[in-house]
């Protein structure tokens, strides 16, 4: 730990603040009657196909590798909850995108030759630069305030981890950078992918393995979807690569609405997770069960699995899969689970991910601003 984190866990994330408890998804409390799991299921089905819809080749352009590494970091430092880092990443990236698109619309309407507005658009991009480090920090109290508000990070906390990381501001500018990101999204929090992993993971639990450690293949997954956001663009390259004949005919759209297929992620999460606890010889039964409740093919299911644990395997998330934690696991294999996949619906293989590559549904930068200029006409 270094010196600086040590004054994060210190100054900031203290006994004041202790951190909530894990989830127990062996705990029957509040269970989802059985009734209304079609529904659930249904409704979760509805967002992610709304979500799809709606990609364009964009994507989420201010997650970045750096930029989400640095989001996790400060979380785990916070001795913030999971859901935490995911919903600030969220949060953080849905404010960068409408506050530039402002920004560029104001400047694009203004009365003044195109070179005046480039060279405005410079300052503009310099003061946003340097307001990234509190729009981070804002983005993860509104997620701190939404997770637990009683466990929540307050402005004052936040101004010390603010001077802890050599960016002061005041209590006054920490308050208004909160509530400039909340009426930039309209105070509508985004969902994300934790919530799907989440409701996968306890229906897989209640209707076909009553008897599995869930809360270990849990524990297994968040390490899991660390790596998937970090490793995004790689993840989902090799997975395109490994399933697809030319992958060139594979448009940027195409991509981020494969990406934006949260229902298939969840399903992959579940069958790398339950991989990592149990060995990879349990992947090809997991995934035909993940289909009988989700109806993701199995096929799908399994070769976003290995894509992530391949992946993984050379990241900080390598123990998980390594088999340091559990000593039954084996190396997954190079392309596929062996057994029953190929022969789930008869399918080839030669249409992978339709639903998300379906026509009618419509390189990482250093830095998440000038990088991108030029998507942006002005």
């Amino acid at each position: 730990m270094t010196q600086m984190d040590h004054h994060l866990s210190t100054s900031v994330g203290d006994n004041s603040n202790p951190p909530l408890v894990d989830a127990n998804f062996a705990e029957k409390t509040g269970n989802l009657p059985k009734d209304y799991i079609g529904d659930w299921i249904a409704e979760l089905k509805s967002l992610n196909k709304r979500r799809m819809e709606e990609c364009d080749d964009f994507g989420e352009v201010y997650l970045t590798r750096e930029t989400v590494e640095y989001v996790f970091t400060l979380c785990i430092r916070l001795r913030m909850p999971v859901e935490v880092r995911f919903l600030a990443a969220s949060i953080f990236d849905k404010f960068m995108r409408i506050h530039t698109r402002q920004m560029l619309n104001f400047l694009t309407n203004l009365d003044m030759e195109n070179q005046r507005k480039r060279d405005e658009w410079d300052c503009v991009e310099t003061n946003m630069s340097r307001q990234l480090t509190l729009r981070i920090c804002s983005a993860i109290q509104i997620a701190s305030k939404h997770v637990s508000y009683h466990d929540s990070l307050s402005s004052n906390q936040i101004c010390k981890c603010l001077r802890t990381l050599g960016t002061p501001y005041t209590k006054s500018a920490v308050l208004k950078s909160e509530v400039r990101i909340l009426k930039a999204i309209q105070f509508k929090i985004p969902t994300t992918q934790i919530v799907y992993a989440e409701s996968v993971l306890k229906l897989f639990y209640m209707t076909k393995r009553p008897d599995m450690h869930v809360n270990s293949v849990w524990n297994f997954m968040c390490i899991l979807l660390d790596v998937v956001l970090m490793e995004r663009d790689t993840i989902y390259d090799s997975l395109i690569a490994s399933t697809i004949d030319d992958p060139s005919r594979v448009t940027l759209t195409a991509k981020h609405r494969l990406i934006a297929d949260w229902v298939l992620l969840a399903c992959a999460l579940v069958c790398a997770g339950t991989c990592c606890h149990y060995g990879f010889n349990i992947g090809d039964p997991v995934s035909v069960e993940l289909e009988e409740i989700c109806e993701i093919p199995a096929k799908d299911t399994s070769e976003l699995a290995i894509a992530i644990l391949e992946v993984s395997r050379g990241t900080g998330g390598g123990d998980a899969v390594n088999g340091e934690t559990n000593k039954e696991v084996t190396p997954p294999p190079t392309k596929k689970f062996a057994v029953a996949r190929n022969a789930v619906n008869g399918r080839d293989g030669s249409m992978p991910f339709a639903a998300a590559m379906h026509p009618p549904l419509g390189g990482r930068a250093n830095h998440p601003i000038r990088d991108h200029r030029s998507n942006y006409p002005l």
